[in-house]
């Protein structure tokens, strides 16, 4: 079929051609209004239903322990997600029902769910649906995102008090009155339970590093000189963010070519930083909120190397004067250099010291992290509660 189509395009004039993609589009559509369909006959069927927006593959980390709680206590799941993963979600969520995500907003629930934040309102949502957001990060909102990136939210679960403050003042700002509820970080309390795993044998210290995204981030600054300047003396795990893999495919090839067959080295790019996070000793980062699961999960300490911030709101002292958490707390989670060169014996003091590192982790963790080894249970309760107080009969199709 795709070949012939394929045929069809090569030999047709331009008003063909133009037929051809006409014919797509509205394939396509017809496709999502069936997914609609299906979607709303099923949450006619069974109201207390609950829509999950996942859009890479990646979110699930998020969400995973909290929808299968919410399952548990007998509500059904319908996920959307963008159409190349559906067979990863279809996988994954077993007993959900999955469909591409234009079709959610054709479907009025009662609720939907999202750690989401690039993709507009109009995209994924009904008018007439809930909209609850948790952060995918323990950075600070205020700074790392435009207030406008809320304002289709109607509740936010925070991950610990600061974003409890955060989220208050940018519903303020917005002229919103929207809820919030402090529930945790369950990716901090999967790491926490994860076993060590057996693919990164420890044959030296083993050095994690994790940067931010973006022209800030350490790859954009150092490239290949980050390697450089550890490889003799430790075992490096490189983990670039990889929803933005692509940005740094020029600094990757360079060192992959320099580094690629060393035994001391590990190129990480899968959608799961938990293996790597694991084998770790210490992590090497900049402005990435990656160091608190390290530290929080791990009890392990970090190397933050000094940088250009990591601010996409200029005005966010208006909104908020609180430094962002993933500046001020440098301290509490290790230690801070001013560049490359002091990074070796900063590493090597953290190492030495580790045993009293993971006191002083645990009280930090307790000052920042909300209900730590229960955000799972307490994302699903604040979900249950949202979901109560909606009329789930008014399901409907537009």
């Amino acid at each position: 079929m795709l070949a012939a189509i394929l045929w069809l395009r090569r030999q047709a004039g331009p008003a063909c051609l133009h037929l051809l993609t006409w014919s797509s589009i509205w394939l396509t559509k017809l496709r999502y209004l069936r997914s609609a369909c299906d979607a709303l006959m099923r949450l006619r069927a069974f109201p207390k239903t609950i829509a999950v927006f996942l859009p890479e593959p990646g979110h699930l980390h998020y969400v995973g322990e909290s929808l299968n709680l919410m399952k548990d206590r007998g509500y059904h799941v319908h996920a959307y997600t963008k159409p190349e993963h559906i067979h990863f979600y279809r996988t994954k969520l077993k007993a959900a029902r999955v469909y591409p995500y234009p079709a959610c907003t054709m479907v009025r629930y009662p609720l939907v769910f999202t750690p989401s934040t690039p993709f507009s309102a109009n995209s994924y949502r009904h008018p007439g649906s809930m909209v609850v957001h948790l952060p995918h990060s323990m950075v600070s909102l205020h700074v790392v995102f435009q207030p406008t990136t809320f304002s289709h939210f109607d509740a936010l679960l925070s991950c610990g008090p600061h974003h409890c403050a955060e989220i208050a003042a940018i519903f303020k700002h917005l002229g919103r009155k929207g809820q919030i509820f402090p529930v945790g970080y369950q990716r901090i309390d999967d790491i926490a339970k994860a076993e060590a795993p057996r693919k990164y044998p420890k044959l030296r210290p083993v050095v994690l590093i994790a940067p931010t995204w973006g022209k800030i981030s350490l790859l954009a600054r150092f490239g290949v000189s980050l390697i450089d300047s550890l490889i003799s003396d430790f075992d490096i795990i490189l983990r670039p963010h990889f929803w933005q893999l692509s940005q740094w495919h020029e600094q990757l090839e360079a060192i992959v070519d320099k580094y690629g067959e060393h035994s001391g080295f590990r190129l990480d790019i899968s959608n799961d930083s938990t293996d790597a996070l694991l084998a770790a000793d210490v992590m090497i980062s900049d402005y990435s909120g990656i160091a608190f699961e390290f530290a929080f999960a791990r009890l392990r300490p970090v190397v933050f190397v000094e940088g250009p911030r990591k601010c996409f709101n200029e005005q966010w002292r208006q909104l908020y004067p609180e430094e962002a958490v993933e500046y001020r707390c440098r301290f509490e989670l290790g230690t801070v250099v001013p560049d490359l060169t002091n990074v070796i014996p900063a590493v090597q003091d953290l190492i030495a010291s580790q045993s009293n590192w993971e006191q002083r982790l645990r009280q930090a963790r307790s000052r920042h992290l909300h209900h730590f080894g229960h955000a799972g249970e307490k994302t699903a309760d604040a979900l249950e509660l949202l979901f109560k107080g909606r009329d789930v009969r008014r399901s409907s199709l537009v």
